[in-house]
This record gives C-alpha cells, sequence and structure tokens, in this order.
C-alpha cells in the first residue's frame, strides 16, 4: 500500500452535443446503460440525485455477486463540469474523486475524465484506465453518434399579458406549472422540478383518453428572470429515452407585459416511433403557452373559486331566516360604504331577486339572481350576476350557502364559482366579508327572536 494519490485522465471524442453526453452522466435510465458496468454485468438498480450534495447508487449484479457503487456529487456544472466522489459497499474507506470535462468539438464534444484513486487503490490504475475506456466506447455506442439530431430550431414566440416576474415563476414553481405545462386537454399528475444547474426534471402528462406520457430532464442554465435552459427526454413504458430535446426559452418585458421564446432542438432519437411525436411538437409548444398565458391572467378553476368561513354568533334557525327573509335580507346584503337601493327578494325555488347599490362615488351597481335550491336549515343555492350598463349580464356565478351548528353557534361557510379573474374573485372576498360583517351585527341586534330591527342607516328604499 501507498499514501500517493494516483491520478490518471482518459479522454473521449462524441459525436454528440456536450448537453447529450452530460445528460448521460446524471439520467438515470442512459447512465444505467453504461456507468459502472462490465461486460457481464447487469445494472439492477440505478438511483441518482442530480444536484450538489446528492447522491446516486449503482446495483451492479456480475457473474461473482453483487457490487453496489456509491457517490456524492461536489460540483455539477452542465453541460461543461461534473465532479463527484465514489466509492463501493465493501470497501467504505477507498473513496475515489472523478472530475469531468466537456468541451464542444466541432458538432460533437470532447471528454477528459481525471479519476484520482485512493492510495488503497494506487495498484489497479491501468486496471481502472481500461475501464474507463471501455465503459466510454459503451457509451458512445448508446449516444450513436447523435442519431437522428438536426440543426433545425422550432422557435416558438407569444407575448403574455402578464408581468415577467409573474410569468417567471409559473415556469419555475411546480404548483403552478403543472397547471399548464402542455398540450391543451392534458394534465400533469406528477411533477417534479429542481430548477438549478443539474436539476432533475419529471413530468408525467396525462392525455384526454388517459395515457400518461412521461419525461424527464436536466436543467443546464438558470438566469432568473431572464432565461432557462434545459434538456427533455420522452419515456418509453419501460422508462427509456425516445428521443432528446435542448429547450431554451428567453424571457423578455415589453410594455408590462412579457415575450416568452422558446427554441427547441432535436439532440437526440433512440426510436422509430420518435417521429411521430415530434410531429405534434411545434403546435404542441404553442397550445402550452397559450395555457400559459390563460393561467397567469386568469389562473385555474380553483383559483377563480371563493370560499369564506364565518363562525356566526346566533342559533341555525335565526341565520337560516337572515337568508331567506327579504326583511332581513335588506339590512345587511351589501358591502361597506354602500347603499341598497329598491331591493326585491322572492324568496322561493326558482324566485328571482335584483337590487342595486350606490357606492360612495355616487357609482351605481346592479345586482340579479336566483334563488336554485332552498334546503331548511342547512343548505340554499342561488345565482349572483352583475348587470353591466346595457342590461347584461356579467360573469354569472353559482353561491352555495351552507350552515352547520356549533351549540348555540353557526358555522356559515359561502362558496362561489367560477369567476372570470383572480382578481374579480379577490374583489368578491372582500365584498363578502364586509356583507358578513352586517350579518353578524344585524343578527346580534335581533336576538333569539329574530325580530327584524329598525332598517340600518344603510338601507333605503327607493
Amino acid at each position: 500500500m501507498t499514501d500517493t494519490i494516483v491520478s490518471l485522465t482518459v479522454t473521449r471524442r462524441f459525436d454528440a452535443s456536450p448537453e447529450q453526453v452530460f445528460d448521460a452522466w446524471l439520467n438515470p435510465h442512459a447512465a444505467r446503460a453504461w456507468l459502472f458496468t462490465k461486460p457481464d454485468s447487469e445494472i439492477e438498480r440505478c438511483e441518482i440525485d442530480p444536484r450538489v450534495g446528492g447522491s446516486f447508487v449503482f446495483v451492479d449484479k456480475r457473474s461473482s455477486g453483487h457490487v453496489i457503487h456509491r457517490g456524492t456529487y461536489l460540483e455539477i456544472d452542465p453541460p461543461r463540469r461534473l465532479q463527484f466522489r465514489f466509492w463501493m459497499d465493501d470497501q467504505p474507506d477507498g473513496v475515489d474523486l472523478l472530475s469531468v470535462e466537456i468541451t464542444p468539438d466541432g458538432a460533437g464534444c470532447i471528454l477528459a475524465l481525471t479519476h484520482e484513486l485512493h492510495p488503497d487503490w494506487a495498484a489497479y490504475e491501468d486496471y481502472s484506465r481500461k475501464a474507463w475506456e471501455a465503459m466510454l466506447a459503451v457509451l458512445a455506442g448508446e449516444l450513436g453518434g447523435a442519431p437522428g439530431a438536426d440543426d433545425r430550431e422550432t422557435v416558438i414566440t407569444r407575448l403574455v399579458d402578464a408581468p415577467r416576474t409573474l410569468v417567471w415563476h409559473a415556469w419555475i414553481d411546480p404548483n403552478q406549472l403543472k397547471h399548464w405545462w402542455g398540450p391543451a386537454d392534458f394534465t400533469n399528475p406528477r411533477c417534479e422540478i429542481d430548477v438549478q444547474p443539474g436539476g432533475a426534471i419529471r413530468i408525467d402528462m396525462r392525455g384526454p383518453d388517459g395515457t400518461v406520457y412521461p419525461m424527464n430532464g436536466v436543467y443546464h442554465d438558470v438566469a432568473p428572470p431572464e432565461r432557462l435552459v434545459f434538456t427533455s427526454a420522452a419515456l418509453d413504458g419501460e422508462g427509456a429515452p425516445l428521443f432528446h430535446l435542448r429547450h431554451a426559452v428567453a424571457f423578455a418585458e415589453q410594455d408590462g407585459r412579457t415575450r416568452v421564446t422558446v427554441s427547441t432542438k432535436v439532440v437526440a432519437l433512440y426510436s422509430a416511433i420518435a417521429a411521430d411525436y415530434l410531429k405534434g411538437m411545434e403546435q404542441g409548444w404553442t397550445q402550452s403557452l397559450e395555457r400559459l398565458d390563460t393561467f397567469v391572467t386568469v389562473g385555474t378553476d380553483a383559483d377563480r373559486t371563493l370560499t369564506l368561513t364565518r363562525v356566526i354568533d346566533a342559533p341555525r334557525a335565526l341565520v337560516w331566516r337572515a337568508w331567506t327573509n327579504a326583511e332581513h335580507l335588506r339590512q345587511w346584503f351589501f358591502p361597506a360604504g354602500c347603499t341598497i337601493m329598491d331591493p326585491n327578494f322572492d324568496v322561493s325555488e326558482g324566485g328571482a331577486y335584483r337590487c342595486w347599490y350606490r357606492g360612495e362615488d355616487g357609482a351605481a351597481h346592479r345586482l340579479q339572481g336566483r334563488f336554485l335550491e332552498l334546503a331548511e336549515p342547512e343548505r340554499l343555492v342561488l345565482t349572483h350576476g352583475w348587470e353591466n350598463a346595457d342590461g347584461v349580464v356579467e360573469n354569472d356565478t353559482r353561491v352555495v350557502v351552507t350552515l352547520a351548528e356549533e351549540g348555540r353557534r353557526t358555522r356559515l361557510t359561502v362558496h362561489q364559482a367560477t369567476f372570470d379573474t383572480v382578481a374579480t374573485r379577490d374583489s368578491h372576498a372582500e365584498g363578502w366579508g364586509q356583507a358578513l360583517d352586517h350579518l353578524a351585527a344585524h343578527l346580534a341586534t335581533a336576538g333569539d327572536t329574530g325580530t327584524v330591527p329598525t332598517e340600518r342607516g344603510e338601507a333605503a328604499s327607493a
């Protein structure tokens, strides 16, 4: 044994892009085909957490038994540099250091691998060099000279009616990304992203017929809020890549809006059916950006739904009467700062209601709707719509009110959907909050008998 660290270097040229070669180290479906393999081996398990501080494990079944390789990533700088420490389970003290440098070379790239062997493994320098040469040869065969890659670039541009910061976050927040990613009518039951250089992308897209289309990828460049660069691969049923794409997304401010430009290049094709998938790529990105625009400006149905809950210090029977008795409604069914004018309530199933409010600025707001369901004393359902100057109802919504007993008090829940915008939802949340304040104050003066007090100052008849 010796205390001297032995360093060896292996260099190989690939007829594939730097991004493609780099991804083959971090994509578990690609890596398991060549990394830590021998002619008689089979990788039974391959798990990779591609981030600085992340770990990997390869369980290699060989004729002599199982060999387990583990490691930890120290540096990930796609697609240029990768560094990690690794060891085998049966030699936990023999930790080696591996550094990979990838430089462009024409249509391909040159990979330089430096392996610093633990002193205990110094005698295996020649063996290790030959092993890396063999593994890189397998990798070259797997990449296949970037089969099907071409220099054509698909560019899709859309001017999104939202500030750049808002649009940027819709790309980097998985809880937002899942609502708009993919073609029209697709959903994303799985959406996991780690938005940093070397971070992983894992998305399962579900089509309208229920078919799931899994994909993975790696982020290469993250420059908030201007640019994202990432590679992606569609996967077959066995988890193998069908093709490899490189995407560059630019975000440019334009008069309060955001011009989003997506440039996509085919890096490699691995399957005969890949071409069929790619026929719809331009349409898919176009629809995806349309969904992005709708999401950041309008939101999802869930975003445009309002639910408010309030505990009222009054028995449920009294709260019910306050919602279903016209004299009660006149006392509280309006937001702060408004005067209710000409209220007309036919509180019966199918009955109509109509009133208008005068704001502090003198502006008139006309409300109308119809009672659809009255299930005393638990639930009532009504429509709710505002008339424009021409008498046309805009953004007609449905309101469901439920009442639940909590001792001598009542838990009241108002659910209203679906608004045309998130801003409209928020304004109604404020208005309902003020009206429910009026309701609570009104019932505090009504007492258990439900006697309607003298009209409040805000109430009047035309």
